[in-house]
């Protein structure tokens, strides 16, 4: 039995079209930074609960006379030749649920504003609180003894869970806090921001920093209604 012309032609049109759907995804939708032939990155990467979300920022800064962006003071009013940019990283490429690994990048190519990585910081959340256990690395305006070098272990221990209610509104809030620990050593109240040399991070680098959920840890959302 002969099929109809014109089925076949709406069979051939809808393989070319699938044909060219597939090659758009592959041209809007990239592999993540990491992946990538030539991709130079450091590794962060560490043991976590499995219901946590680890996302990581990089921002870099630059400027000079070849610098193509301009940034204004508000404070003096004058205009410099200065650029940040700031790059997100959400991919995990653990395939472990209580673990993850993040590749962020630690070079600039707007070579023309000689851009500097400046900070890293990672933001941690889960279902229960929006963000926990967050640390941040920073390039200190001088390098000395003190500053930390890349080889380092970082975590954040007895991550708890805390319900309270505010009388004045009668509705419940709850938040989760952690004791942060670098090299197996305390630090003091709240300080979760430290100072790196950046300059010494290779292709090699790994940075380990661990989530660790305490005996009062919460996955569940909480409603500020009956705090349950």
């Amino acid at each position: 039995m002969k099929l109809p012309v014109k089925l076949i032609l709406a069979v051939l049109f809808l393989v070319i079209l699938g044909v060219g759907v597939a090659s758009l995804i592959k041209t809007f939708n990239p592999a993540p930074f990491g992946s990538n032939e030539g991709d130079e990155y450091i590794t962060i990467k560490g043991v976590k609960p499995k219901d946590v979300n680890v996302t990581g920022w990089a921002t870099f800064y630059g400027g000079g006379e070849k610098c193509d962006s301009f940034s204004f003071s508000a404070n003096t009013g004058k205009v410099t030749r200065a650029a940040k940019g700031t790059i997100k990283i959400e991919h995990d490429f653990s395939e472990d649920e209580n673990s993850y690994e993040l590749r962020i990048p630690y070079k600039s190519y707007n070579t023309n504003c000689g851009m500097k990585l400046y900070e890293i910081s990672f933001k941690v959340n889960n279902a229960f609180d929006e963000v926990f256990a967050g640390f941040r690395l920073t390039r200190p305006a001088e390098v000395t003894d003190k500053t930390l070098l890349p080889v380092m272990h970082l975590e954040s221990r007895n991550c708890n869970a805390k319900i309270s209610k505010w009388a004045a509104v009668e509705r419940w809030s709850g938040d989760i806090s952690c004791e942060f620990y670098i090299n197996s050593k305390k630090l003091k109240g709240s300080r979760n921001s430290l100072s790196t040399n950046f300059d010494l991070f290779n292709d090699s680098t790994v940075i380990r920093y661990d989530i660790i959920a305490g005996k009062d840890y919460r996955s569940e959302p909480m409603d500020p209604e009956t705090g349950i």
